[in-house]
């Protein structure tokens, strides 16, 4: 029997930008696990970054000839390859320019294609269409357009079909990104340092933006390092820029990362602060962008 492949489904290199210093090991934090350190399985727990965030086989596809298909993982890590460059300049502070910029908003759409939450929003998507097949199926037999109704409805079968699922959401993560890509760039970017002595953390699900105000208008937060996270938006002022944060903005940016997350963290350090903020949420007293946390969670 051939042995399953292990896919990263958040890239290694990306992770290792949350690594402890000067190491090859992270922190995951799982939901729904109590708060627990100092022991094996314990939560957080330190593991390699080569064996964090894996799927098991989750980006081959069966297509209708029957046979596994791997290149999916290929593609992607060949797309993703090109923006390691260019992180590797933003995670040490350097100016990047607009190719570069349009090398890692790829990138970065890339990395909400490729997380679990997004082929449960896909499928979705695919059931709706499905359910409007045979309705397809009919106008077109109606307009004596035979062998086009037949296609569909054997198309309408295959994607019903496991097999056809898993097929299109492959095909669909390395496809062109169109609308998507343009809507990235044409933010303004700013690149944001965290506070001195302080970190980000980042998640299984890293691109965040209010899904509720779609993309074109919510600000995309998107952490490239335990030391810089990109905010995209649409407000005046130079593109492509660095500014530092105080402890309180770095900490309500950590509390938005935290809040999307769909099953893990990955932090540098095991601090309790970050397993706090998920199950019991962060408070923020003021409105402001410096807005100064609670004490509880003032450490970290």
């Amino acid at each position: 029997m051939r042995k399953r492949r292990k896919h990263h489904e958040i890239p290694e290199y990306y992770l290792r930008g949350f690594c402890e210093p000067g190491g090859p090991f992270i922190w995951v934090f799982g939901r729904n696990r109590p708060f627990s350190t100092g022991r094996k399985g314990g939560n957080p727990r330190r593991k390699g970054v080569n064996v964090t965030a894996l799927r098991s086989d989750e980006y081959r596809a069966r297509s209708r000839d029957g046979v596994n298909h791997f290149q999916y993982e290929e593609e992607l890590a060949r797309m993703e390859s090109r923006a390691n460059k260019v992180i590797c300049k933003v995670r040490v502070f350097e100016s990047i320019n607009d190719f570069e910029k349009n090398i890692l908003a790829e990138y970065i759409y890339l990395m909400q294609k490729r997380v679990t939450s997004r082929d449960k929003e896909l499928v979705r998507m695919l059931d709706e269409v499905i359910a409007q097949g045979p309705n397809n199926v009919r106008i077109l037999a109606d307009a004596g357009r035979f062998a086009e109704a037949r296609k569909w409805e054997d198309d309408v079968k295959y994607l019903e079909s496991e097999n056809g699922r898993i097929e299109y959401l492959r095909e669909s993560m390395v496809k062109s990104i169109g609308d998507v890509h343009r809507e990235i760039i044409g933010k303004r970017w700013e690149f944001v340092k965290a506070a001195p002595g302080r970190y980000f953390v980042t998640t299984d699900s890293p691109v965040v933006f209010d899904r509720n105000m779609g993309l074109s208008f919510a600000t995309l937060m998107f952490p490239l390092s335990q030391d810089v996270i990109l905010i995209a938006n649409r407000s005046k002022g130079e593109d492509l820029s660095y500014r530092d944060a105080s402890p309180g903005y770095t900490r309500k940016l950590n509390s938005m990362i935290i809040a999307c997350a769909e099953q893990e963290i990955y932090s540098p350090r095991p601090d309790e602060w970050i397993y706090r903020g998920w199950t019991d949420g962060f408070i923020f007293p003021g409105t402001g962008s410096d807005s100064q946390p609670s004490e509880k969670y003032q450490r970290g």
